[in-house]
């Protein structure tokens, strides 16, 4: 069994940025010019930067540092690429730990340099 290859957005695998994610922006560009800003407004992409999540081979986002409005970030990506993989998983006819699995694979392989991913033991490492 084949199953289709996962892309990743700015925010999450197979998710396009809706209303929700240009409010946060606007309210994170905001915040960013008078000096204030608010833990929603964290980006996947800058959380990464940061050193705060890593890609995990089950293909979620995990924690490597807590704060500033990490967990609820990671929660909320989680939970939409999980419906993503599920949706998937049922299109291909595939079980969902498989489309989780060939999405840390692929997500893992595509990580810029100096980014945070989990090895097979568990461990945090920098590509």
């Amino acid at each position: 069994m084949s199953l289709p290859t996962i892309r990743k957005s700015s925010e999450v695998v197979g998710v396009r940025i809706g209303r929700r994610a240009l409010i946060g922006a606007a309210a994170g560009a905001i915040g960013t010019v008078v000096g204030i800003r608010p833990a929603f407004a964290l980006s996947l992409d800058e959380a990464f930067a940061a050193g705060l999540v890593g890609e995990m081979p089950n293909g979620y986002v995990g924690i490597v540092r807590d704060g500033g409005g990490v967990r609820a970030l990671v929660d909320r990506v989680n939970a939409q690429r999980r419906q993503e993989y599920q949706r998937v998983a049922a299109s291909a006819g595939a079980p969902l730990a498989a489309v989780e699995q060939r999405a840390g694979q692929q997500l893992i392989a595509r990580l810029p340099a100096g980014h945070h991913y989990m090895t097979p033991s568990g461990a945090w490492a920098r590509k």
